[in-house]
Formats: structure tokens, C-alpha cells, sequence
């Protein structure tokens, strides 16, 4: 984690720049009565809600550009109640994760952006209503969840990354081409991408953009086969364990236990956990996968070869984490 103290005074809002959100977690104290609104884009505001000169709110996430422009916060009493609000009105300590962090294709270096010369991958996997919950609550797909329109009860898809050593979580948009996926792919990846349910293409253009055109499959292809090992992982041991446990907190060294009974004990690090900072509350699971990636009859199987993950199984989430539920919380 990065630990950001915030005493920000200004008194004009930055220009609008549309970047990916970066997951975060603290508490931001209003000094100025501003509006907080439901989305950027539109700046609307339902309930005409403003912050109240004094009272500390709950941060989800933030915008990275300049200085963190936008803080997304919690208004109690607000409908939604997640809502968007300029940094300059407020101050507080705020922590980011590293993990989150994406950057413009102007800013990775030339050799992270030369295709296919990558050496591993990591398929990201979501657990749906954590990053409902604690992320981005206002999404499309979020919102139809809490209302009971669709719920979902397994590991839903990211992404999968190609990785190059010495870039880090750098390397990537190795072309300007963009996805153009047949119908059928969209019928099957919208199962596991739910966003596209309600008609949002921007994280599978992004995983394509920043990711896929880094790796030789077409754009079909590429996520077809990332919803493979995504069945995979939610049919396996690990995927399995943690899905029979919603509504419940998960001790890891238990999960790693039954990860080195059920799958080997060379296998435990090669996965790395992604939680609420705050809370707890699982978010996300990495996956880590060799390079030339071959689906076995088995996650086990698929994962041979694959290298260990920075921060291990734990990755943030301490000791334990709590599996959320969907729907209502």
C-alpha cells in the first residue's frame, strides 16, 4: 500500500479526465459544502447532496490523475449512496493500492510494449459482489445485482495478462488495433463479464487494449480462453472452497492448507489475494499461469509451469477475509 496525506484547499475543480478508478480505503473530512455526484460523466446528482462542512466520509476509490482529482466516497443517506467528489473539498489520510494502479500508454517504456515478448501470465478473477460492494457500488451491473435482477455466485473474469519481466505491471497496449468480437463470443463472455449485461464495453475493450494485444490470439480467442480457466478456476478446489463459505470469514492459512491437499503444495503461492483494505472483504484473486498456456483437465493442470506471485496467497488481505453475498448487504 501507498499512504497518501491529503490537506488539499483549492478552489476550482481540475478539468475532466476519465481514467481508470484505483481501488482505496480511509476516511475524508468535507471543508467545503460540495456536490457529490452519482457520475462523473454526467454530474448528475439525485437528491441534490452535498457534503457537510465537518463530517468525515468512507473512500472507495479515487481517479488517477493529477494529485488524485476525484475521491469516490460513501454519503449515508444518499440514494445511491456512492458518489464522486473533487479532492479540493476535503482533506484525509488515504490509502491506495499499488496493485490497481494503471498507466497511459505514453508512460510504459517502448520494451513493454513490444508484443508477444512476454514470459508469464496471471488470469485476474472478481468476486462479483465484493467489488460490487466495495469498489465501484454505482455500476450498472452493481445496481441491477443489489435490486435482484441477476445475482452471481462465482468467480467472474478480469482479465488475463500477459507479464514481461522487468515491467512489472507495465507491460501492455502493444497495439492501437481494437476488439471487434463475433456475437457468439459476447453471448458467452457476458456470463462471466458482467458489465456487458448492461450494454458497458469498457472493461472488455480495456482488458483487449491494455492486455490482448499483447499476446498472438485473435480477439475471440483471447477471451474464449480466458473464460476457460475461468470455469476452471471456479470448478476447482479453490474456487469451490471459498464459494461453499459466502456470508463467512476465511482463516488463509485454511485455504492454504486445503489448496496443498487438494491441488500440491507448489501451487499455494501461485495464487495472490486481493481484499477491501479496509474491511477485508475479498475483491479479487490472481492466478498465476506459464506462458504458453495449455488448458489441462484441471486447473492443477492448467497452472503447470506457472511462476510464484509477489505477496503470495495473502496478498493484502492479513490473516483472513470475508466472503460477501449478492443482492442487498
Amino acid at each position: 500500500m501507498i499512504r497518501f496525506l491529503f490537506f488539499i484547499y483549492c478552489t476550482s475543480f481540475f478539468p475532466l479526465i476519465l481514467f481508470a478508478s484505483v481501488s482505496a480505503c480511509g476516511n475524508y473530512t468535507a471543508v467545503k459544502p460540495c456536490p457529490a455526484y452519482k457520475s462523473l460523466k454526467h454530474r448528475d446528482n439525485p437528491g441534490n447532496i452535498y457534503l457537510v462542512i465537518g463530517e468525515s466520509y468512507q473512500v472507495k476509490s479515487v481517479i488517477k490523475a493529477v494529485n488524485w482529482d476525484w475521491i469516490y466516497v460513501l454519503v449515508e443517506g444518499a440514494k445511491p449512496k456512492a458518489r464522486w467528489i473533487a479532492a479540493d473539498c476535503g482533506k484525509g489520510e488515504i490509502e491506495v493500492s499499488r496493485s490497481t494502479n494503471r498507466n497511459r500508454r505514453d508512460s510504459i517504456p517502448a520494451h513493454c510494449r513490444v508484443s508477444n515478448t512476454y514470459d508469464s501470465n496471471v488470469l485476474a478473477v472478481s468476486w462479483q459482489p465484493g467489488f460490487c460492494e466495495n469498489i465501484r457500488p454505482d455500476n450498472l451491473e452493481c445496481v441491477a445485482m443489489y435490486e435482484g435482477d441477476f445475482q452471481v455466485h462465482y468467480f467472474t473474469l478480469h482479465g488475463l495478462w500477459p507479464n514481461k519481466k522487468g515491467c512489472g505491471i507495465n507491460y501492455g497496449k502493444c497495439s492501437a488495433v481494437k476488439a471487434d468480437l463475433e456475437p457468439t463470443t459476447i453471448d458467452i463472455l457476458d456470463d462471466y463479464m458482467p458489465s456487458l449485461l448492461k450494454g458497458n464495453t469498457w472493461l472488455m475493450n480495456h482488458e483487449w487494449e491494455k492486455h490482448g494485444t499483447c499476446q498472438s490470439l485473435n480477439d475471440d480467442d483471447y477471451f474464449l480462453l480466458s473464460v476457460k480457466i475461468v470455469k476452471q478456476f471456479n470448478a476447482s478446489p479453490v474456487g469451490v472452497f471459498i464459494t461453499d463459505k459466502i456470508k463467512q470469514t476465511i482463516v488463509i492459512s485454511d485455504l492454504a492448507a486445503h489448496i496443498e491437499k487438494t491441488m500440491g503444495y507448489d501451487l499455494v503461492d501461485r495464487f495472490n489475494l486481493d481484499c477491501d483494505c479496509k474491511n477485508g472483504n475479498l475483491i479479487e484473486i490472481k492466478i498465476s499461469l506459464p506462458r504458453d498456456i495449455s488448458i489441462g483437465r484441471t486447473l492443477a493442470e492448467t497452472m503447470r509451469g506457472a511462476k510464484p506471485l509477489v505477496g503470495g496467497l495473502k496478498g493484502d488481505c492479513g490473516n483472513r477475509f470475508y466472503v460477501e453475498h449478492a443482492g442487498p448487504q
